[in-house]
């Protein structure tokens, strides 16, 4: 009996110790092929925005660091990295400072839902902005031009002049700037921080909601889809 109980313990101990290196393996920090290889970084607010990527994708590297997991991806020999930001203006300051510190991007396209400040865009229906406005300091970025002249290029996507970034979400459009056609709670800062770096950047939003307070029609998950698809597609055009 007593040696069984000791075979018992030692087995508990390797299956542990195994347990132990898998996770180590898991949470292990991004290597060179992340920080020294140069790539398209995809950005998402949150896991609803990322989970189309994971599924049209094929999974080439997990890594994470300083909080944040990277997925290295490949579509139709296109490899990119895919990150969440968390949700707000405050997460999507602090996640694109640290991925600049972790990656070698080459460019930034951030991929996601917006609620429209216009009835006529159907949910689902994909918008690109020239420029985006903090809501909070009323400062303007504007995304990068050579892009915007691939976008123009593609269909189910419409170009409009000005996107918002509110650090509350909105339900009332009365104090929204005249010509803002969607609102959302990260781009702003990521394309700020982007044109402080000298990378280029754009963003690809759709419509899952109206930012009217009401839940009627929301879809959280086609809009994220339909982001995905258009995101696929501009990295197509641009490798």
């Amino acid at each position: 009996m007593k040696m069984n109980i000791s075979n018992l313990v030692l087995s508990l101990t390797i299956l542990l110790l195994f347990g132990m290196y898998f996770f180590v393996l898991d949470a292990s920090s991004c290597g060179p092929n992340f920080k020294e290889t140069e790539r398209t970084a995809v950005v998402t607010a949150f896991k609803t925005e990322l989970q189309p990527f994971l599924d049209a994708t094929q999974k080439i590297e997990v890594c994470t660091e300083s909080g944040i997991t990277y997925h290295l991806l490949s579509h139709n020999g296109t490899e990119f990295v895919a990150f969440q930001t968390g949700v707000g203006p405050e997460n999507a300051n602090s996640s694109t400072q640290k991925a600049f510190e972790v990656l070698a991007a080459k460019d930034l396209l951030f991929s996601g839902i917006a609620g429209s400040v216009h009835a006529d865009y159907a949910i689902g229906h994909t918008l690109v902005a020239r420029e985006w406005i903090n809501l909070a300091t009323e400062e303007v970025v504007a995304v990068d031009d050579t892009f915007l002249s691939i976008v123009q290029e593609m269909e189910g996507v419409e170009i409009v002049a000005l996107g918002a970034t509110s650090p509350t979400f909105v339900e009332d459009i009365a104090g929204i700037p005249q010509g803002v056609s969607l609102v959302d709670m990260e781009t702003y800062e990521v394309a700020r921080i982007a044109k402080e770096k000298g990378i280029p950047f754009i963003a690809f939003r759709s419509i899952s909601d109206y930012a009217d307070g009401e839940e009627k029609g929301v879809d959280f998950v086609q809009a994220s889809l339909r982001s995905s698809e258009r995101v696929l597609e501009f990295l197509e055009m641009i490798k």
